[in-house]
């Protein structure tokens, strides 16, 4: 909600000018930070602390080595976040090109954020009622069908497109994180967390580049199917042996 409403308090700024827009967020900016200093954390101990390079030994060990099921849950965590950060930015151009006037595309953040966050709180009722294989099925197949949809569709047919990438996003964020954690030990889920975090931005240094020089090279259609047949590969790759995964493990809890 506060990124939903935040959008469109930035498309009605941004129509006096750019720059009330960036007054607005340095000022805004301040209001966590003096937030901040007011916590106060409560008393913790420490265990006797260890080298950084065996905490890091251990953390990669438990994601990485040990178990390959959480290997898959880590590294569609990256790969489809990187996703999704390309596409943020895919998106604003491919609005431009749609001719949405600068103040839509709050209105339309906005409307994909909703979508977003609302299809987060439904991954936890739709796995109840319906498992989690169709959850992390729909999780790579709606964003692939947005890719081409997008392609095939210019103007607000391929915007209509973008929403099934939200949904497969919201439900995937719940998904992944969830599996994660029931992994990872409470003592390592903050850093495995904080390094995924970083191998969605470290794919982004690499991702993001490519994709804006095709773009200028090639236009959108060209790298938006590009992009629908890349992550068709990690659908099939990633996506589809952690559903196996997860059906043995969880058929093999319900028989012990």
């Amino acid at each position: 909600m506060g990124t939903a409403a935040s959008a469109l308090v930035g498309g009605a700024i941004v129509i006096l000018s750019y720059g009330h827009l960036l007054w607005a967020n340095a000022i805004l900016s301040w209001i966590p930070v003096l937030l901040v200093l007011c916590i106060t954390e409560p008393p913790a101990s420490f265990e006797r602390p260890k080298k950084w390079a065996q905490n890091l030994k251990e953390v990669l060990s438990a994601t990485l080595v040990r178990d390959p099921a959480t290997r898959l849950v880590f590294l569609n965590l990256v790969v489809w976040g990187a996703g999704s950060l390309v596409m943020f930015w895919v998106n604003q151009k491919y609005w431009q090109e749609s001719g949405v006037p600068l103040a839509g595309f709050g209105v339309l953040l906005a409307a994909y954020n909703l979508v977003d966050g609302f299809a987060a709180r439904s991954a936890a009722l739709g796995v109840k009622r319906y498992g989690r294989r169709p959850l992390l099925a729909a999780t790579g197949m709606l964003p692939i069908i947005a890719y081409f949809g997008m392609a095939s569709f210019s103007g607000w047919g391929g915007i209509l497109f973008g929403f099934l990438f939200k949904v497969g996003r919201g439900l995937g964020e719940v998904l992944f994180l969830e599996a994660l954690n029931e992994r990872i030990s409470s003592a390592f889920r903050a850093t495995v967390i904080s390094l995924a975090q970083l191998g969605i931005r470290a794919s982004f240094c690499l991702l993001g580049p490519l994709v804006g020089h095709g773009i200028d090279a090639w236009g959108l259609p060209s790298v938006l199917s590009a992009l629908g047949i890349v992550f068709s590969i990690a659908f099939v790759c990633l996506l589809v042996p952690l559903a196996f995964r997860d059906v043995a493990l969880a058929t093999k809890e319900a028989s012990s």
